[in-house]
């Protein structure tokens, strides 16, 4: 019987081989390069492929790095392992509030909008995917200016800050203040601040060393989202989506 310290040795080898071949790579390749019986390897794979670890593409395609390894190696915060992640829990939010739903990440000073789920409506606002708008514009921007420190938060309201309509935030006091508003519930709300007939509304989602790395986010016409008296139930609701792929992503099963 092979020895378990030399099964996980195994084991990294043939992870090593798929790590290197960003294209794919195949069982007999694999076998070839670790020096190991093609058995061997085909029994390894399958354990590794059970625990998401490698993916096979096709019934007998070749082998590549599967979400499992991603999520491992870099705390699941990659866009694209995110938008795969979120693409469940942006469809729930679809389903439930009738309104296109996003999923975001910070760079730098702005909100990157990563994947969006749209609703099926007559009346509907555009596809936001691949735009970098400033944080103090938008909701899920707003979430991820309340997580800053201190001293990065008071550089960022140095600058001058970017008005795109007349709600837009731009007045340093008044946006502390509406990021302490957003700390005490967990969520953030926009009217009208990016454009003049959109309203938004968003949660953060953190890695598992506590970051804010990416942002659930609803939005649709200012006529008819929210509804009145709906604002706490729907930030209330986003909070626990965003805190279920939270979960997923600090303790992703393995």
């Amino acid at each position: 019987m092979t020895s378990p310290v030399r099964s996980v040795t195994r084991a990294f080898a043939v992870l090593r081989v798929v790590v290197a071949s960003p294209n794919g790579t195949s069982l007999a390749q694999i076998a070839r390069v670790t020096r190991l019986p093609k058995s061997s390897v085909s029994r390894m794979l399958d354990t590794l492929q059970h625990l998401d670890m490698v993916e096979q593409v096709g019934k007998r395609g070749r082998y590549r790095v599967g979400h499992g390894l991603e999520v491992l190696a870099g705390g699941g915060t990659s866009p694209q392992v995110l938008a795969q992640l979120s693409r469940p829990h942006l469809q729930s939010l679809v389903s439930h509030l009738g309104e296109d739903a996003t999923l975001s990440v910070p760079e730098g000073d702005n909100t990157l909008y990563v994947s969006q789920v749209t609703a099926d409506r007559s009346v509907q606002v555009q596809d936001w995917t691949g735009f970098a708008l400033p944080h103090n514009t938008v909701a899920p921007g707003l979430v991820f200016l309340s997580t800053w420190e201190p001293d990065r938060l008071g550089r960022y309201l140095q600058q001058d800050l970017v008005r795109h309509t007349p709600q837009t935030l731009v007045d340093p006091a008044a946006l502390m203040a509406r990021l302490e508003t957003v700390r005490r519930y967990g969520y953030a709300w926009t009217h009208r601040e990016y454009t003049d007939d959109i309203n938004g509304v968003a949660a953060p989602v953190f890695n598992p060393h506590g970051q804010a790395v990416a942002s659930l986010s609803v939005h649709g016409p200012s006529y008819r989202f929210p509804a009145p008296g709906e604002e706490p139930r729907i930030g209330r609701m986003l909070c626990d989506i965003a805190a279920q792929l939270t979960a997923e992503l600090g303790g992703y099963s393995f």
